[in-house]
């Protein structure tokens, strides 16, 4: 059998949830849990200028929670919309 690439291995979103008080206070506005190679990561995501920022996880778990953080700054995630979300067509 082949070996996958270790960023594909098992890397899949738990959860969304809003962050704990200690989370916010960190400046965390949303919270991505996956599951990233049999470890729960948890991802911090907040609205940086233009765009965002995200912490918390592995580099591998991070780069691949991208392009949900970008939809949920853009307002794509039901029930996540950030304040100033982007307006994109």
């Amino acid at each position: 059998m082949r070996a996958l690439h270790p960023a594909r291995r098992s890397n899949r979103l738990v959860a969304v949830r809003l962050p704990t008080r200690g989370q916010k206070r960190a400046g965390a506005e949303i919270v991505f849990e996956r599951l990233h190679n049999g470890r729960m990561e948890v991802i911090c995501a907040a609205r940086c200028y233009e765009g965002w920022q995200q912490w918390g996880a592995n580099r591998d778990a991070l780069f691949a929670n991208v392009e949900l953080v970008e939809r949920w700054r853009c307002g794509g995630l039901p029930g996540f919309m950030p304040k100033g979300a982007c307006a994109e067509s």
